[in-house]
């Protein structure tokens, strides 16, 4: 063999060479230009270089999969949960009122010790718009503990235990929709200020 390199012969007429159009053609980036090929150092591949027009492929560039803070607004189902406390802790502690009135301090005491968990339920309601699932899950067990309670007090016939089960039950059922999960899940981060400079 000899070291003598032979000249390639041209491809036949009509056919493109083997490995691409020739350099300086039309339609190709001179060596060292930006193109898809010669993209700056640093860039990933399949971005598109800083000089470059050229979308991807697929002709769109992809969206961000989601907000970065999540939500602003505390959905309606989380709203519904805090409203059915609030006015489950505001009826109960009437019917304590009116059952400590009409039967005496015996029965109100009564009423005050099935509805405990309703209490707590309202001092977690407050912390709905700025904390995580912990708060969700708290809730719910208290909920839960709040039915078993509440049957221990229909079985001894207390009046005003029927609606803290109602209210218990409902608790469950809105604090287990999707929109609350999400909302309870949601990214936090720094507040966007609205203070004017």
């Amino acid at each position: 063999m000899s070291n003598e390199q032979s000249n390639p012969q041209p491809p036949p007429e009509g056919r493109p060479p083997p490995y691409g159009p020739p350099p300086g053609s039309p339609g190709q980036a001179p060596h060292g230009a930006p193109g898809p090929h010669n993209a700056p150092y640093g860039t990933p591949y399949g971005s598109v270089p800083p000089t470059g027009h050229q979308p991807p492929y697929g002709g769109m560039y992809a969206p961000a999969p989601y907000p970065p803070y999540g939500p602003y607004t505390m959905p309606g189902t989380v709203r519904a949960a805090q409203i059915v406390i609030w006015s489950m802790g505001g009826l109960v502690l009437m019917a304590i009122l009116a059952g400590g009135y009409d039967a005496g301090p015996r029965v109100a005491g009564a009423l005050l010790g099935t509805n405990l968990m309703g209490w707590a339920l309202c001092v977690l309601a407050f912390f709905y718009p700025s904390h995580g699932d912990g708060v969700r899950i708290t809730s719910m067990v208290l909920a839960g503990v709040q039915i078993v309670m509440s049957v221990a007090g229909l079985t001894v016939r207390l009046a005003g235990v029927n609606l803290a089960v109602l209210g218990s039950v409902a608790l469950l059922v809105l604090l287990n929709q999707g929109t609350a999960k999400r909302w309870f899940l949601r990214p936090r981060g720094p507040l966007p200020s609205y203070r004017r400079p």
